[in-house]
């Protein structure tokens, strides 16, 4: 059920995921991880047997990793592509620690797919709301930041770059 990083596309596993295997092929230091595909989503909800085998693959990544705190980070079809970012629009959880805690958080992150805000995001953005984007999550080894950010890069030729950062590990 679990996609290794590295070999994580954007068919699969979402932009956000597909970018940090691009960083990855290109020698680039990425914090170790796995991905969770779009797939799983339906197959964790769909039957206790293959939640208990996410139960279980989730064990062995966290246990190969060495059991830090991790990040568990939505990775939706739609996002991080040259016609939008959707930064910002689904859910990011940041140091959990242990299977039942990243269990919750990985829920967290299907669940806001959901929200008003992404189906108004996509409306805006298109004039179409898109009903249920498929979302891929993210389980990283987190870092200590000192800061955190994101940056923009314009769609349009001459716009600014924009970017938003904050001290710590908080929302930029």
């Amino acid at each position: 059920m679990l996609t290794p990083l590295p070999m994580a596309t954007a068919a699969t596993c979402g932009g956000k995921a597909a970018a940090l295997a691009t960083l990855l092929a290109a020698g680039l230091p990425v914090p170790d991880g796995v991905v969770l595909p779009f797939s799983a989503q339906s197959a964790a909800l769909g039957a206790a047997e293959s939640a208990g085998v996410l139960r279980r693959e989730l064990t062995a990544a966290l246990t190969a990793m060495g059991d830090p705190p991790v990040a568990v980070r939505s990775s939706a079809a739609h996002e991080d592509t040259a016609e939008a970012s959707a930064a910002g629009q689904y859910e990011s959880v940041l140091g959990v620690r242990g299977t039942a805690a990243v269990e919750a958080a990985v829920r967290r992150c299907w669940a806001a797919a959901s929200r008003a805000q992404v189906a108004e995001y996509w409306r805006d953005l298109t004039g179409d709301p898109l009903a249920a984007p498929e979302i891929a999550v993210i389980i990283q080894r987190m870092v200590a930041a000192d800061a955190s950010g994101v940056m923009f890069t314009p769609m349009a030729a001459g716009a600014p770059t924009r970017i938003e950062a904050s001290w710590g590990l908080g929302p930029a």
